[in-house]
């Protein structure tokens, strides 16, 4: 077969916008949905449009109608590979950022891809290389129509205990990895591990193998998350900013995904963590306490408008003044339901 000989473009490297693909993954309770939907609501800051969630866990993407602005698209059975790329296709469609909650039906959900597998196997062990060759074909079309996605994606995966039993003697423990093709994974932008009962916040040096195989924190992502802070919406917003690049607008309204970037080091981490607690606050007193600490900080002309905007969404945030209690939430303020 004659073949023409290809001519590609050599052009200077410039920051333009990118996709944005982001995936968490951790087991249930971790804190999956929650933090989801605060990177969503950051990343819409920028992008604009609404937040829409393709509910594929059984209803539980209503857990947060009251604490979030977004849209829900239910997704029953079967959970196959090309349901998946109908489900985000139509999401994608309007714009703004979808969350697909979660990826793992994709895998072993009904319908999926162990379903099809068997399915073309027809219970023959002898067809077990037809079977996954028809299955990972159909997962493929996915993860590459996912590869050429404009619009923000958060994906989520459910994460279990796994065991390597390939080494031969003892099985190697793996630690907790997510259910699904480690392909789509490889795939995404940044991927955040939830340890059990993490409450959002990422384990960014896991111990395991596994586990470290499956997370990424790129460079430029690397002075935007801290250890030991919860997935938040100035995160959301940092990456927003990030990948679109020399089309990002520049911060107005006081809605700065992080605080002025003069200030020396050590300010600027302290004040990081104080926005990120002030968006975790649940009540008016908590915020009250929140404008205190800020007041001593020795803010400068650029910081203290953010930092009152700061405070000021978040208030706006709580809606109408809560009955009073005789005493603060037991949780800290951070929403246990089911994730």
């Amino acid at each position: 077969m004659d073949r023409k000989k290809r001519v590609f473009d050599d052009v200077p490297a410039v920051r333009e916008r990118v996709p944005l693909l982001i995936g968490i993954d951790g087991c249930s309770s971790s804190g999956k949905t929650f933090s989801a939907l605060r990177l969503a609501t950051g990343i819409q800051r920028l992008y604009g449009g609404d937040i829409r969630l393709i509910d594929a866990d059984h209803g539980r993407g209503l857990h947060y109608a009251d604490r979030f602005a977004y849209r829900r698209i239910p997704f029953d059975p079967p959970f196959g590979s090309l349901d998946f790329l109908d489900a985000i296709q139509q999401a994608i469609s309007k714009g703004g950022v979808v969350i697909v909650d979660h990826m793992s039906a994709e895998h072993d959900g009904e319908g999926g891809m162990l379903d099809t597998k068997e399915e073309a196997t027809e219970g023959k062990n002898s067809r077990n290389a037809v079977g996954w060759k028809i299955a990972k074909g159909l997962h493929h079309q996915l993860v590459r129509a996912i590869q050429q996605i404009g619009t923000p994606v958060i994906l989520l995966w459910r994460a279990a205990d796994k065991l390597d039993w390939k080494t031969g003697g003892e099985p190697k423990k793996l630690g907790m990895m997510p259910i699904g093709s480690k392909d789509l994974i490889f795939e995404m932008t940044v991927n955040a591990y939830l340890p059990p009962a993490a409450r959002g916040v990422p384990n960014w040096n896991p111990a395991e193998v596994g586990e470290r195989m499956m997370t990424k924190l790129p460079t430029q992502f690397r002075d935007v998350f801290r250890e030991g802070e919860a997935l938040c919406e100035a995160h959301g917003e940092a990456m927003a900013r990030w990948a679109l690049g020399a089309a990002a607008p520049a911060p107005s309204n006081g809605k700065s995904a992080a605080p002025p970037a003069r200030q020396p080091n050590a300010q600027q981490e302290r004040l990081r963590r104080w926005a990120a607690e002030v968006a975790a606050c649940t009540t008016a007193e908590q915020l009250d306490a929140k404008a205190l600490e800020a007041e001593g900080f020795g803010l400068g002309e650029k910081s203290r408008p953010w930092a009152m905007a700061e405070l000021a969404r978040a208030r706006a945030a709580l809606g109408p003044p809560a009955p009073a209690t005789d005493a603060p939430p037991a949780d800290g303020g951070y929403d246990d339901r089911a994730f």
